[in-house]
């Protein structure tokens, strides 16, 4: 798919990486998420010029409000997506809250400089595996 399997390189309980062959959806934390929303890189975030767009700053802004008001939201929470060549955040995906009745939504945006690569194709293919080896059919 897409030129290279999807594989894992979860760590945490709850936390999966997913790796797809160009790009990494990394699960964002709070503190993450705060970044994203102040539109502030940490000293070791690496983003493109363009991200976060207003698309991830509404994105991470749910996040945390879901954070605050549900608790941990992973793995059914808000993932940066890198691309593996660079390292550079580039866009965001996630699902759009908890799993209810065996389903989930995704919801994903991509800097203007990324689109146009297939990169929102791959990573909801990436995503998916996330909600499939949790069971879930829909």
């Amino acid at each position: 798919m897409f030129g290279g399997s999807l594989w894992r390189l979860g760590s945490l309980p709850g936390m999966t990486e997913v790796r797809t062959s160009r790009l990494e959806l990394h699960p964002i934390d709070v503190a993450e998420g705060e970044r994203i929303v102040a539109k502030e890189a940490g000293p070791t975030d690496g983003w493109e010029h363009d991200f976060p767009f207003d698309g991830d700053v509404i994105a991470a802004t749910t996040f945390l409000r879901a954070s605050i008001e549900c608790g941990e939201q992973q793995p059914f929470g808000f993932y940066r997506i890198s691309r593996l060549s660079d390292g550079l955040a580039v866009g965001g995906i996630g699902f759009k809250g908890q799993p209810v009745d065996g389903t989930v939504e995704i919801g994903y945006g991509l800097a203007p400089s990324a689109r146009g690569h297939v990169y929102a194709a791959e990573a909801v293919a990436g995503l998916l595996t996330v909600a499939i080896d949790r069971g879930l059919p829909r």
